[in-house]
């Protein structure tokens, strides 16, 4: 498999092998609740950390959870919205149904370019869209969205005739993608995994102000883990830095109030609206 991503080959970086690593998906600028799972890491006595992309978008000042991020040496891969952003691209390249999400999702990539450092914009450019690593006897595949496209769905609902392809094509047992903000794991073939690792930035549209986090070890052994944060410090930045109304009010209450027409029937059903 030769996958693309917007014509351009993808960057992949093979890692040293590991007995237990820290995954994490979708940040959206979240600092505090970063903080809070280094911390979860730290006293679980696991130091590599992995992040799966969009640590920016939809949350205010990114120059302050980048600068976090690198500070800790946090390896972490281009998700949709360091792509967009790093490559100019003013297109937004979602799986988004509605206009009202396109509109939404556009004026996020714009105020976060707007707040973006030359420095971190540069930083974000250089990051990777794969890491593959050995994970004990089984090897790990890192992706943002999908092994073949960064803003593809991989949604708990689908068939898993949809994703049994990608393991042989990725030499891959395990497979970890992030995007849709919604944790799940499933063994999609004997001995296949596949992991979806959630929002730390962002609830899971379970009414829980709280992100997630998985702790992996091998096995395989694999440990979805809630984070608090400090979700009304959160809000009120939202709020002073005139973010739209539905990304703090999703934070304020734990459910989704915005992407809701993207959501497949069964994922939708599980929320508020």
């Amino acid at each position: 498999m030769d996958p693309t991503l917007g014509g351009k080959s993808l960057r992949v970086v093979q890692e040293p092998s590991a007995t237990a690593v820290c995954l994490f998906g979708s940040l959206f600028s979240n600092s505090f609740a970063l903080e809070s799972a280094l911390d979860v890491a730290r006293r679980r006595g696991i130091d590599r950390i992995y992040g799966l992309g969009d640590l920016i978008g939809m949350g205010p000042h990114p120059d302050r959870a980048l600068k976090l991020v690198l500070d800790r040496k946090i390896a972490c891969l281009q998700g949709d919205f360091e792509f967009n952003l790093a490559s100019g691209v003013e297109e937004v390249d979602c799986d988004f149904t509605s206009p009202g999400e396109i509109f939404l999702t556009k004026l996020s990539l714009d105020y976060t370019s707007d707040k973006l450092s030359a420095v971190h914009l540069d930083a974000i450019g250089r990051f990777p869209h794969h890491f593959r690593m050995n994970l004990g006897k089984h090897r790990l595949l890192l992706v943002h969205g999908s092994p073949v496209r960064v803003s593809e769905s991989c949604w708990e609902s689908r068939e898993n005739s949809d994703f049994q392809m990608w393991f042989d094509e990725c030499h891959a047992d395990i497979i970890a993608c992030d995007h849709t903000g919604l944790p799940w794991s499933r063994e999609v073939l004997p001995g296949k995994w596949l992991v979806n690792v959630g929002s730390l930035g962002r609830p899971a549209n379970n009414g829980r102000r709280e992100g997630t986090i998985v702790l992996l070890r091998e096995g395989p052994s694999i440990e979805f883990v809630p984070i608090e944060f400090d979700w009304k410090r959160l809000v009120e930045e939202m709020k002073s830095e005139k973010l739209s109304d539905e990304l703090w009010k999703t934070v304020e209450e734990g459910y989704w109030q915005y992407f809701l027409d993207s959501l497949p029937p069964l994922e939708r059903a599980r929320g508020k609206y």
